[in-house]
């Protein structure tokens, strides 16, 4: 229904929902990572890889500090450690490993880094 209003313009209720916003962006990116023996040169070399794919030069140096919070560094150490004890075929220094990476984003630009979640 649309009412007149005195200065001609036709009124329009509002909607009672809001309108689409986005909240965050997740990349999920498969990266191929240099295995290390030693934990903090594989964490190293982890952070590494993941620089590229951030924009921001905050976000960069934001990086090696997410890595090292101790959430995600248990599960660093507990992939590594799968990695280590692996047989078949035995990783040598410098093997590539595959690695999944999620990394989530504030911003559709992909700036102001939220998160990164190593699988």
């Amino acid at each position: 229904m649309y009412l007149v209003t005195g200065l001609g313009q036709p009124f329009k209720p509002r909607s009672k929902y809001k309108p689409a916003r986005l909240t965050s962006v997740t990349a999920h990116w498969n990266l191929d990572v240099p295995f290390r023996k030693d934990f903090q040169a594989f964490r190293l070399e982890l952070s590494d890889a993941i620089g590229p794919l951030v924009r921001a030069e905050t976000d960069k140096k934001a990086i090696d500090g997410m890595l090292r919070a101790k959430s995600r560094e248990i599960e660093l150490k507990e992939m590594h450690n799968r990695l280590l004890k692996r047989r078949s075929p035995k990783l040598k220094e410098s093997d590539a490993v595959g690695v999944t990476v999620e990394i989530d984003y504030w911003k559709a630009d992909y700036t102001d880094l939220s998160d990164i979640a190593v699988k």
